[in-house]
Parts: C-alpha cells; sequence; structure tokens
C-alpha cells in the first residue's frame, strides 16, 4: 500500500457530486424544503444561506439572475438553476416519497405552485418582520 494510502483513506462521499444550493435562511417555507432534501446518499449537498453567502453576488451577476426571483442550485456539471427549474432538479434526483415531493413531479404543477411558493414567502417574512428582499 503506498505511503499517501495509508494517511488518507477516500470515503464514499470524495467522489460524489457537489452540488450547492442558495436559499432564505429567514424564510420558514425554504427552511423546511432544505430539511426535505434527502440527496445525501448520492450527492453532496451544501446548503448555503443567500443572505449570509458573499459568493453568491458574483454568481448572479455572472449569471444574470436575481436571488430575489428564487432558490440557486449549481449543479455538479457547472451549471446555475433557478426558482422552479433548480426545484425539479433536485426533485428528479430525490429519493423522497413524501406527499409533498409528489406534488412537485410535474413541471405544468411547479410551473404553477412555485409562484404561490415565492408569494408565501414574502408574506411570511412580512409576518415575521423580516426582510423581504435579499441584498
Amino acid at each position: 500500500m503506498p505511503i499517501l494510502m495509508k494517511f488518507f483513506k477516500p470515503s464514499k462521499q470524495d467522489f460524489m457530486p457537489e452540488l450547492t444550493l442558495y436559499y432564505d435562511g429567514e424564510c420558514p417555507i425554504c427552511k423546511q424544503y432544505t430539511l426535505f432534501l434527502k440527496i445525501k446518499k448520492t450527492h453532496r449537498l451544501f446548503l448555503k444561506d443567500a443572505r449570509t453567502s458573499p459568493e453568491l453576488k458574483n454568481i448572479c451577476q455572472n449569471n444574470h439572475i436575481n436571488i430575489n426571483d428564487g432558490m440557486v442550485l449549481l449543479t455538479e456539471n457547472g451549471g446555475v438553476l433557478q426558482g422552479e427549474r433548480a426545484l425539479l432538479y433536485l426533485q428528479n434526483l430525490d429519493n423522497n416519497t413524501s406527499w409533498l415531493y409528489r406534488v412537485f413531479i410535474s413541471k405544468p404543477l411547479v410551473r404553477w405552485v412555485y409562484p404561490i411558493l415565492k408569494g408565501l414567502r414574502w408574506l411570511l417574512l412580512k409576518i415575521l418582520g423580516k426582510k423581504t428582499h435579499i441584498e
């Protein structure tokens, strides 16, 4: 066994594709959604609060997107998806069988429901006295 292998034994996680999800950490709906994600057996998922992630500003500028239009997902192949597209991408990877995930199986349904969830996010943040806009 090579000397390096004695000190570094790669784990299964070292070879898993990596995803990074930027979400609104102040939003109760967003927080609950991240708790339901069950892709950790097949992907390394990094959850980052969009309000406290300085690198997100560059990601948004470089991809001409606004974090206030929905969560942002960096995919394992370097892609950047936002909102309903990010939700569908994660849904396709997820092995969660809860009723909540069954709602988001079809594209037309996600396109109809996602704007409602964005509106609920805004309303909840207003009620909680939080900023509704992420800088």
